[in-house]
């Protein structure tokens, strides 16, 4: 991509005159001096421009670095997309041919539903098993819609549209008290660990695992190659669904992604009679616990956890963005918010003071 179209994409306004002007690359002639003066500075403004770019994503070159180091892999690799470079670390070939498989769902053995049992069985059924298709129904009180590209909740009600129909309003909550954020870290690496959801297309399903393993040990001795390995750990479901990757294997991505939205319905199944619902996206949910409940609430996330994620030690922590989410959607006063996180050496809540 271009310098001008990488900051115009950023929301740079870039005013004509700022660009000077290039001198035609087919003169065939000694350049003038007024041409040789324009090359010079349109040089200055594209090094300057490149080096403000650099500095700008110097944490990711530093990451790609540190990956190309540690499995000593060729400078060359620099050019490579996220997706490539973790195919290559788990030495991934492919899948030639491709099984035509992609919607023969493995559900995991560990899914319990009873009441929200329905949204298993659409993913199931021949007719929905199409990646234009969606279900949009109400668990927990709270709207969710589930297809094959993830989960989201939809906060509101349905409304008469004016034409004898409905249509669905999006509106803020009223919520004072607690709110907790129960969110699992690293959910489909951990998915794809847990459950063998690897792609098929690599031989050595144990080398993912161990890049969690190393990724793990390499934070607690707080060496930034952790930085790095997190590329691997976070591009490998999305290459399972990039025909154009060497990991490539829409069986497995369709697997981590459908049974990642069940998992969240069974853990909200548990919990609603202890809580309210507030929002579920891909990797947890928000919810308000009821008063006397938080124990019961930290038992089922526990019990939730333990069947997903083997070791985990990372801590989320609580941005900006999340903020001003609760700001925009919650019209109550909220004391606090608290995440729920999974440890080595057990859960923790973690108070977040609004």
């Amino acid at each position: 991509m271009g310098i001008i179209k990488y900051k115009s994409k950023r929301g740079e306004r870039i005013e004509r005159e700022q660009v000077p002007l290039m001198v035609s690359f087919d003169i065939d002639r000694k350049l003038t001096d007024e041409e040789i003066l324009k090359t010079l500075k349109y040089c200055q403004f594209d090094v300057s421009a490149t080096y403000e770019v650099f500095k700008e994503r110097k944490s990711i070159f530093e990451s790609y670095m540190g990956l190309l180091q540690e499995y000593q892999l060729p400078m060359t690799y620099l050019n490579k997309t996220r997706a490539q470079l973790a195919a290559v670390v788990v030495g991934a070939k492919k899948l030639s041919p491709l099984p035509d498989d992609e919607f023969e769902l493995d559900i995991v053995d560990t899914l319990s539903l009873n009441k929200y049992d329905y949204i298993r069985r659409w993913f199931t059924k021949p007719e929905n098993q199409n990646y234009e298709k969606s279900y949009f129904t109400k668990v927990a009180g709270v709207y969710h819609r589930f297809g094959w590209g993830g989960l989201h909740s939809y906060i509101g009600k349905y409304v008469g549209d004016g034409m004898g129909g409905t249509k669905f309003q999006s509106e803020p909550l009223d919520i004072t008290g607690n709110i907790v954020h129960a969110d699992v870290g690293s959910y489909y690496p951990n998915l794809i660990r847990r459950y063998n959801f690897m792609s098929r297309a690599v031989e050595d399903r144990d080398i993912f695992s161990q890049v969690i393993d190393k990724r793990i040990q390499y934070k607690k001795e707080k060496n930034p190659i952790a930085d790095s390995l997190k590329i691997v750990l976070n591009s490998t479901y999305g290459a399972t669904k990039d025909k154009y990757s060497n990991l490539y294997d829409p069986k497995m991505a369709n697997n981590i992604c459908v049974n990642g939205q069940l998992l969240l319905v069974d853990l909200i199944e548990k919990l609603e009679k202890y809580c309210d619902v507030l929002n579920s996206n891909t990797d947890g949910i928000y919810f308000s616990i009821h008063d006397d409940c938080e124990e019961k609430t930290y038992e089922i996330c526990k019990k939730y956890l333990d069947g997903i994620v083997e070791v985990e030690d990372e801590v989320k922590k609580f941005n900006k963005l999340e903020r001003y989410y609760f700001a925009k959607v919650v019209s109550g006063k909220i004391k606090r918010i608290l995440i729920l996180k999974y440890f080595n050496d057990g859960m923790k809540f973690l108070n977040k003071n609004m």
